[in-house]
């Protein structure tokens, strides 16, 4: 019957990719043969859900009886049993991340006779029970197979269905396509993969769909470019084989200039047409005034360009590269993707000079450019405003006479961006004939 106090904990490694693995940890004191070191499954491969299961694993282990008195680091385990879950069971834990735990662990809570008290500690913060909870659950995630985590529920404390009261359209609909197993096109599997190992290629990272999915959906692009990298991703444009059943256009499944199908990856990486090679010629020009490395554009890293991160000699982030570099790619990707059909579709007839190339490119990046300037606007904005610090160090090295601007020139007019290309792209002036 003797009060327990313990400190819970949970650990990922790589977290948010594919490789990703997490341990829960208890610590009860120094050489107690009741500490816990384990690896979840890898259903449940996030730092959260190692805070979850190590409050379940702590339950499971003490009496029913004895008084529990735990503290954890974590916000979400706190408020989660504190405040969140009467919400959650009154919707039947609808759209709740992790419910697989919450529901097993809210139920043995409840049957629980003697009262369990909890409290917040702040991280990192220097505390032995912490430290060693931590050190645990490391430990567990760092383990080869995951340990058995008991998730049944007793019928007597298992609440199912949701309250009238609280159920709404939204919730109806998202509680209808949760039940319902989802099809999966064979050509956005691929895609993914694709996209998947290009990113790992790039930095090491091997993400998961969902990451790939949120990443083409990133704020810093416009509403037009995010729609273009879903369809993309999921081969919903209509180009190569798809135009061959398609009763006199059959010429526009055959890349005219380079006589092979002409699918999105061709179109965007391999076209020998004016635009392709042109652009991605001036964003390498553009990119290695930021950064001293550049790497061969591939459907895989345009499409998960929102993944990647570049660091320094000494392994640190670099503020403002990434965040330029997806702006870059998706830009550049678009505008290939634009002037493609605009040269398919549009005007067959047309064809396009450097010049106009590079003058459409530096319109485009010239756009974003000014539209991040007008975002810092606190004024107006209020809270939803860009940080100005953000918008210095996204567009530093790549402006027109940069050293003549001052260190904060948000505000400035005339503002333009600054590019030094190669040779060929050096316009002489057309001799008369």
């Amino acid at each position: 019957n003797e009060a327990v106090h313990a400190f819970t904990d949970g650990a990922c490694l790589d977290n948010g990719s594919v490789n990703a693995r997490a341990g829960s940890g208890v610590f009860f004191g120094p050489n107690d043969h009741r500490n816990i070191s384990s690896r979840l499954l890898d259903s449940f491969n996030t730092n959260n859900a190692g805070e979850i299961a190590a409050v379940l694993l702590l339950t499971k282990a003490v009496d029913s009886f004895a008084p529990i008195h735990f503290e954890s680091d974590s916000r979400l385990v706190v408020n989660g049993l504190a405040r969140d879950y009467r919400d959650w069971e009154d919707r039947n834990y609808v759209g709740v991340r992790n419910a697989a735990l919450w529901r097993p662990l809210v139920a043995a809570l409840r049957a629980r006779s003697a009262p369990t008290t909890f409290s917040w500690i702040k991280g990192h913060a220097n505390l032995p029970g912490n430290i060693k909870a931590d050190a645990l659950a490391g430990a567990g995630a760092r383990r080869e197979l995951a340990d058995h985590l008991d998730l049944s529920i007793d019928s007597k404390w298992n609440l199912s269905g949701a309250k009238l009261t609280t159920m709404t359209q939204a919730l109806a609909y998202k509680a209808i396509q949760a039940s319902k197993r989802p099809t999966v096109r064979r050509a956005t599997l691929i895609n993914l993969d694709i996209i998947r190992h290009a990113v790992n290629e790039y930095c090491g990272i091997l993400p998961t769909d969902e990451m790939i999915w949120k990443s083409l959906r990133h704020k810093d692009l416009p509403r037009n470019i995010q729609d273009f990298n879903y369809k993309a991703v999921h081969g919903a444009y209509h180009v190569g084989p798809w135009w061959s059943n398609i009763r006199h256009y059959e010429h526009r499944a055959i890349c005219q200039h380079c006589q092979i199908d002409d699918m999105l990856e061709h179109i965007l990486t391999d076209c020998s047409a004016p635009g392709q090679k042109e652009i991605w010629a001036i964003a390498k020009a553009f990119w290695l005034q930021k950064w001293g490395q550049w790497k061969k554009p591939t459907f895989g890293l345009i499409f998960g360009c929102n993944m990647v991160h570049h660091k320094s000699a000494t392994g640190a982030r670099v503020p403002g590269v990434d965040r330029l570099f997806r702006i870059m790619m998706t830009e550049s990707a678009f505008l290939i993707w634009k002037m493609r059909c605009e040269r398919v579709i549009s005007h067959p007839d047309e064809k396009y000079t450097k010049n106009e190339i590079l003058n459409r490119w530096k319109a485009a990046i010239s756009k974003c450019l000014t539209m991040d300037q007008a975002l810092t606007n606190v004024s107006s904005l209020g809270k939803q405003a860009l940080s100005r610090r953000t918008v210095l160090q996204t567009w530093s090295h790549t402006l027109q006479d940069e050293i003549y601007l001052p260190d904060d020139w948000i505000t400035t007019t005339g503002v333009l961006m600054g590019i030094h290309l190669p040779e060929p792209w050096r316009f002489r002036r057309r001799e008369p004939p």
